[in-house]
């Protein structure tokens, strides 16, 4: 009996223990943070925070960072949210558009400056995330500014803190990217990510920008000279194919000569005669492959630019 009496009694010691033990009751399912660094060293950061369930009226989010160009959303629109900035960082407080929020989703976006530091041609870039809430799952990416590289191991510094960090690439093959993925996070841990990289390829430079501009331009008006003589060209050899072959002499004349011609040379180089030459020239011309100007005592033949 007494036994009894001892399991009961510690059956109801388990339970008022459990219930003395403080349990947060929100829950994150999914926690991504993505921060594109551009070639000035400001991070632009996009933080998706998928809830389990939010049980607070208010989304509260703290940043290790002072931010600017600040905005947040949810599923049914922007939100009404305040930031307090502190010499260590911004608490971001935010008001949910809906009562129910379980399963909610939170968007925010802003920028953050003074994370880069440089050396050099060499930057250096961190960024640290507290553990407050319960958390499945965690991914934090660092994309790194156009033209540079990961520094390289034999250098002496790690590269990448921590190690297990994924490399990759943006879609467009322009950025390297670095990324975290962590499954339950420690709750009331801090992280640090950390990433060393360099300048490999030289960004746009003012010095080369009209050269380049002068360059394209006459790249483009070459290109489009070429088109144009190639289409002429190209008219001129159909026509060759269907003209009689006295004709066509007198057309690859034209052709040798940049498509223009005294009469006179073309009667020499053909070996017709004056009238013979006269006739051509007026069929020629009657079917738009010619003109013919008088100037002097003989004409100037030319090939018709007509389409």
């Amino acid at each position: 009996m007494s036994k009894n009496r001892f399991s009961v009694a510690f059956a109801v010691f388990l339970l008022l223990l459990s219930l003395s033990v403080p349990v947060s009751a929100s829950q994150i399912r999914d926690h991504e943070i993505v921060i594109a660094i551009d070639d000035l060293g400001v991070a632009k950061t996009f933080v998706v925070i998928d809830y389990t369930s939010l049980t607070t009226d208010e989304v509260y989010y703290f940043v290790f960072a002072q931010i600017d160009s600040f905005e947040a959303h949810d599923d049914y629109g922007l939100l009404l949210c305040n930031t307090n900035r502190y010499s260590y960082g911004t608490q971001i407080t935010c008001k949910p558009n809906v009562a129910e929020t379980a399963n909610y989703t939170v968007n925010l976006d802003f920028n953050m400056v003074g994370m880069q530091s440089i050396s050099g041609d060499k930057f250096f870039f961190s960024y640290d995330y507290g553990v407050k809430i319960p958390t499945d799952s965690f991914s934090i990416s660092f994309i790194l500014p156009t033209g540079t590289a990961i520094i390289k191991k034999d250098l002496g510094i790690a590269p990448y803190l921590p190690e297990d960090a994924v490399i990759g690439s943006t879609d467009d093959g322009r950025h390297i990217t670095v990324t975290w993925d962590i499954s339950e996070p420690e709750l009331g841990r801090d992280y640090s990510y950390r990433v060393f990289y360099e300048r490999v390829v030289e960004i746009y430079s003012n010095r080369w920008f009209y050269p380049v501009v002068v360059f394209l331009s006459l790249l483009l008006v070459l290109s489009f000279v070429m088109f144009f003589r190639f289409k002429k060209a190209r008219k001129i050899k159909t026509v060759l194919s269907v003209l009689h072959e006295s004709e066509r002499k007198v057309i690859e004349i034209l052709m040798v000569n940049d498509g223009r011609c005294d009469q006179r040379q073309l009667v020499r180089e053909t070996g017709f005669s004056k009238a013979k030459m006269s006739r051509m020239m007026f069929d020629l011309e009657s079917r738009g492959l010619i003109t013919k100007t008088r100037r002097g005592r003989t004409n100037i033949i030319e090939l018709s630019d007509k389409k």
